[in-house]
């Protein structure tokens, strides 16, 4: 029985993935906090994944250093805040809101991250629930262009550096099981698993309740239309 090491976001993609590997191994639960706003959100939900899983272990990182930076403009410029200091809020909404630039790279970081947990439990796979298309606007990663979409080159890219890097005893493989997938795709798996998804936090504007409005409300909720299926976090019955 191996562990394997799971990047969680709380959301449905990370559950599914999840899932998959529940069966014959024990699982370790990342959760990464940067400042987003939903960051509560999406920890207690993998939290509860957690304890539905039969070995499941979840651990919660904090990167305060992402969160001081990415106080910018839409420039990816971080200001200088009312004490005189990058990274402190200035009280105003649009100079501190999340800087798109500055997450553009928080994806590899997360993967670093994911390795280095792997190498303290004693793992050797890193799972991410990266999919086709990349939904993922809080983790700098907007919906490709199928003729750009280089994550595929990233993710090769970083596996060579963490071989360089590491030991032939101590490498560590990323696997992506989800990314020739559709988010609607997703949704069927999850159905099929009968995972609690009202339990699965989609949502990257809120920690209360969903916003309905963001980018990843919207996907979710077509993914949950093309699906032909009902999300049980809402009451809205998708068009057939």
């Amino acid at each position: 029985m191996q562990n394997i090491v799971i990047l969680s976001g709380g959301g449905i993609k990370s559950a599914v993935c999840a899932w998959r590997y529940a069966k014959d191994n024990e699982l370790t639960l990342v959760h990464l906090s940067f400042g987003q706003p939903a960051s509560t959100a999406e920890l207690n939900a993998t939290g509860e994944l957690a304890k539905r899983l039969p070995r499941a272990a979840l651990i919660p990182l904090v990167l305060p250093h992402v969160t001081s930076l990415q106080r910018g403009g839409e420039d990816g410029v971080s200001s200088v805040g009312a004490a005189g200091v990058v990274g402190t809020p200035s009280n105003n909404p649009e100079v501190d809101a999340l800087s798109p630039v500055m997450l553009a790279a928080i994806a590899p970081m997360m993967l670093s991250v994911g390795v280095q947990v792997a190498l303290r439990v004693g793992s050797s796979t890193v799972v991410t629930g990266l999919t086709q298309s990349a939904e993922g606007a809080h983790l700098g990663l907007p919906s490709p262009d199928p003729q750009t979409d280089n994550r595929r080159e990233m993710l090769h890219g970083l596996s060579i550096a963490f071989d360089a890097l590491l030991t032939a005893k101590s490498r560590v493989k990323i696997e992506t099981p989800l990314i020739d997938l559709g988010y609607a795709e997703i949704v069927q798996l999850a159905v099929r698993f009968d995972l609690s998804l009202e339990q699965c936090w989609t949502c990257c504007a809120s920690s209360t309740l969903p916003c309905t409005q963001c980018q990843q409300c919207k996907a979710r909720s077509q993914a949950f239309t093309q699906a032909r299926s009902i999300d049980p976090a809402t009451t809205t019955v998708p068009t057939r």
